[in-house]
């Protein structure tokens, strides 16, 4: 009764939505706050913050600067990095507030499905903050998975804005609907999954001609922001570039598939998910659709839906890497909610139970692994950091990254000597192969530009013909910082 008694005071409140913004804020920050100056928590995050880096400075993207993305990541970085003067404070402090602005996009959707009844909604947000902040206890502990400002942060925001747009009558609302997820489109490119499932829905809902139009205005207005950013390369900048990097490169990045290694994969996705992707298979075992309303069926349908396209995007690529199944957290943050709902025909017993651990895991488990997590991680040596004010000594800052942090880069305020900004481009098969990267010739050229320092994790097999110019100057584990010889 705790929680019901907590929600129903909640929901009485005049200010109820800023209650809930609130709670939301001070939760996602508890998670989230210790990681703000972290150097580096993953490589991803650090290329976009370089590839901005070289953008201000009057660089092409896709002919000066090399990345598979597409540009959205760029704007939201672009804009976050002109206006503050600490990017990587700035880009982890903005994912924050996307969480948030998420999450209680969830609690609306929530709350269209069960206008009487606060708390799926509010537990959708709760759930999904928890998600995409800790995940696992392992990845909460000893990994920043979900603490880096990734793409995932940003374009689930507009993804969950989207479908909440979507839920709403109106062809206003399904244009709306429509720009919002052709936004998400254009930062991540797997969102097309989730458009065609969207869209899917849309005819199941209006069957006929009328589910034909609603279709057609809102794939229509998807479509918009990718034909401005064309446009803006037709016009602008080198459109070849551009539809080499979007079409030709795109279509070669996927891997070949592996039936042991995709149900890993999606194994993965219970273990990241833990009580909460519990409650969603309780819900979807024990949930019974006769004592739904027709709203509450409607939405639990499009949840089903919006999972499913999720996972198909998130296989599509075959690269396996764990923040490709985050885009699964707001759809199963919501079908979990359900939880609550009468028509999960459990008993009283195991439900009181399962609020119980659920309070007690709000109270108790999240502090604990925001605790363990900053013991184990963010109080240990930024090495990053270290290995820049090295380097920061030196009148001559030039630096080569071969396999390493690639964010000394921005704390030493150089670029980087290649166009391939992120270090796995030149030194991975797959990323050589789909980019058609002539890797002797790259490396040639940037040892010709005889960088002074140069930064290695392990080993890598173009480096021993160039090994006898560098003499090691500092070791940071397997990582090596080397300094080029006087005498080369």
């Amino acid at each position: 009764m705790l929680l019901e008694n907590a929600t129903e005071k909640i929901q009485k409140s005049r200010y109820y939505g800023l209650i809930v913004i609130l709670l939301y804020a001070l939760l996602a920050f508890a998670m989230r706050f210790f990681s703000f100056s972290r150097s580096l928590i993953d490589w991803d995050e650090s290329t976009y913050i370089l590839i901005v880096d070289a953008l201000l400075s009057g660089k092409r993207l896709y002919v000066d600067v090399i990345d598979p993305k597409p540009p959205g990541i760029f704007l939201i970085f672009g804009a976050l990095q002109y206006l503050f003067d600490n990017a990587i404070v700035a880009v982890r402090v903005a994912g924050t507030f996307f969480v948030i602005g998420t999450a209680y996009f969830l609690f609306r959707i929530g709350n269209l499905f069960k206008p009487k009844n606060a708390l799926i909604g509010i537990l959708s947000g709760i759930f999904y903050i928890s998600l995409i902040s800790f995940n696992s206890p392992s990845n909460a502990i000893a990994r920043g998975y979900g603490l880096e400002a990734n793409t995932e942060l940003f374009f689930i925001f507009f993804t969950v804005a989207s479908v909440f747009f979507l839920l709403k009558k109106g062809n206003i609302n399904l244009v709306i609907s429509g720009l919002l997820i052709g936004f998400s489109f254009i930062i991540k490119y797997l969102v097309f999954f989730e458009i065609l499932g969207f869209c899917f829905y849309l005819l199941l809902r209006k069957k006929g001609t009328l589910g034909l139009r609603e279709t057609f205005i809102y794939g229509f207005a998807s479509t918009v922001p990718f034909a401005l950013v064309n446009l803006y390369f037709y016009f602008f900048s080198d459109y070849d570039a551009f539809y080499y990097i979007t079409f030709e490169v795109g279509g070669r990045y996927s891997s070949t598939f592996d039936l042991l290694k995709t149900a890993g994969f999606l194994g993965n996705l219970v273990y990241l998910t833990g009580f909460i992707g519990v409650n969603a298979l309780i819900v979807l075992i024990f949930a019974r659709p006769s004592r739904f309303s027709n709203k509450e069926k409607t939405g639990f349908i499009l949840c089903l839906i919006w999972f499913v396209s999720c996972l198909a995007g998130a296989v599509f690529t075959r690269k396996y890497f764990t923040h490709y199944l985050y885009v699964c957290f707001p759809a199963m943050a919501l079908i979990s909610a359900f939880i609550v709902h009468p028509v999960v025909v459990i008993s009283s017993k195991w439900k009181t139970r399962i609020k119980h651990i659920l309070v007690v895991t709000i109270a108790l488990f999240i502090p604990s692994l925001g605790y363990l997590k900053y013991k184990t991680l963010f109080s240990k040596p930024d090495i990053p950091k270290e290995i820049a004010e090295i380097v920061n000594r030196d009148e001559d800052r030039s630096l080569f990254v071969m396999k390493g942090p690639h964010i000394v880069y921005h704390l030493v305020e150089e670029l980087p000597p290649t166009k391939y900004y992120h270090p796995s481009l030149i030194y991975k098969a797959d990323h050589i192969s789909a980019l058609e990267i002539d890797i002797t010739k790259e490396y040639k050229k940037v040892f010709q530009s005889k960088p002074k320092y140069l930064l290695i994790e392990g080993t890598n097999s173009e480096f021993r013909k160039y090994k006898s110019q560098y003499e090691v100057l500092k070791e940071f584990g397997p990582l090596k910082l080397f300094e080029r010889k006087t005498d080369f």
